[in-house]
């Protein structure tokens, strides 16, 4: 396993993750004749991966996608990018406080 990928996925453990909720793979690349980017695939629903993404924005560039009411549906990992908590809206990466705005959400509330 290559160190980058061994690096990737020990955070991704770290973070709070189970092995099975992730893929992390780093492809030949074969015009550059080395190794690509690491490419990190999350496997589990937004609702599983939620109470990890404080965790993953201090490894990982973590984007979270919402509807127009605020309601999170996607989470993206990347390794490239400088870590943090970042919303996409309006074709923009906007970055965020970690967690505290996140834990009103409808879709975290008890009710």
């Amino acid at each position: 396993m290559l160190p980058q990928t061994r690096q990737a996925r020990h955070d991704l453990l770290k973070a709070g993750l189970k092995r099975k909720q992730f893929r992390v793979r780093t492809p030949w690349n074969r015009k550059v004749q080395g190794y690509g980017y690491t490419q990190i695939v999350l496997l589990s629903p937004y609702c599983r991966i939620a109470p990890c993404i404080p965790n993953l924005a201090k490894y990982f560039r973590t984007v979270i996608t919402t509807r127009e009411d605020a309601t999170p549906f996607h989470v993206s990992v990347e390794t490239d990018g400088k870590p943090g908590l970042y919303r996409y809206e309006e074709g923009r990466y906007i970055p965020m406080e970690p967690a505290d705005k996140f834990i009103q959400l409808p879709l975290w509330s008890a009710e």
